[in-house]
């Protein structure tokens, strides 16, 4: 998931067993939730 975010733009960090994830704009969480979609998805 943490280098599917990285290769899709999203900032994220990798922090032990968890990622952190700063909320943004509207558009960045959309971008944030078509990402992840696409992520868990393949």
């Amino acid at each position: 998931m943490y280098q599917s975010l990285l290769n899709a733009g999203i900032a994220v960090r990798f922090m032990g067993d968890f990622l952190r994830i700063t909320a943004g704009s509207t558009e960045e969480n959309e971008e944030l939730v078509k990402a992840f979609e696409a992520a868990i998805s393949d």
